[in-house]
């Protein structure tokens, strides 16, 4: 498996995480191919794939995303789907301010599943947040969308905690990302059976 993540996702790699949300979630939570599209000219560094060369297709995908406030709130508040967000929502963390994030998905295709590829991506993400605590980037809190038992699972694991169940079923976890509770969300990203 050969990790891709930042400018190395192409055109091509988006659309094939895109047909791994086909293998997991329900129509409504799908997005279009020009808003993901839009999504990765944003900001690249939201995903973070892992691409079976064999096959040349994407195995696994993880979208973190900086956000906006309004976002945030929006889906806080339980009233929408994730799907309203837009690549203006997308931002570039900041040194000074508040920098929110969006856990939106982590997806392995049902083939690969069992293999640890989940874990190879947190582990990649939690790297990324302390690279970006070495450069004085810190993030204020993360929220997550859980719309499966296994989401709600791994948001509890995370330290994320359940602010509220949606007008859709799914189920709104959040965790405050502020001084020591920043290193202890890497460490459980970095270390997913502790």
């Amino acid at each position: 498996m050969k990790l891709i993540e930042g400018k190395e996702v192409t055109t091509e790699h988006v659309l094939g995480a895109l047909e791994l949300d086909k293998t997991v979630y329900s129509r409504e939570y799908w997005l279009s191919e020009s808003v993901c599209k839009a999504f990765a000219v944003r900001n690249p560094d939201i995903y973070t794939m892992l691409l079976d060369e064999e096959t040349g297709r994407i195995a696994a995908y993880l979208n973190v995303s900086p956000v906006s406030r309004g976002f945030y709130d929006s889906l806080a508040s339980g009233h929408y789907v994730d799907t309203v967000i837009k690549a203006e929502d997308i931002e570039t963390p900041q040194t000074n301010g508040e920098n929110l994030l969006y856990f939106s998905s982590i997806v392995v295709h049902p083939n690969y599943r069992r293999r640890g590829l989940a874990k190879q991506l947190l582990r990649r993400y939690g790297e990324k947040l302390a690279d970006y605590g070495a450069k004085g980037v810190f993030f204020d809190s993360v929220i997550a969308d859980a719309v499966s038992p296994s989401g709600e699972k791994l948001c509890r694991a995370l330290g994320l905690k359940n602010i509220r169940s949606s007008e859709h079923g799914s189920s709104l976890f959040e965790r405050d990302l502020r001084g020591a509770n920043s290193k202890d969300f890497i460490y459980k990203l970095m270390n997913p059976n502790n």
